[in-house]
């Protein structure tokens, strides 16, 4: 009987690591796309502000 609960618990601590490992995992990989996103975000933002700036000039050239 106490064996079976020193394996029950080797199980559970086991487990346990598992989950940690695998919640720590999922955090940075989380973390990684947001710092992405704000990456892209930024691209974005200075591509569309290069395309107002050449629209505005060309609406300018026209008058």
């Amino acid at each position: 009987m106490n064996s079976i609960l020193g394996v029950a618990a080797l199980a559970m601590v086991f487990g346990g690591f598992l989950i940690w490992e695998c919640a720590s995992w999922v955090g940075a990989r989380a973390e990684l796309v947001k710092q992405q996103a704000r990456k892209l975000r930024l691209e974005n933002d200075q591509l569309e502000a290069m395309r107002g700036a050449q629209t505005y000039s060309r609406t300018q050239a026209r008058f």
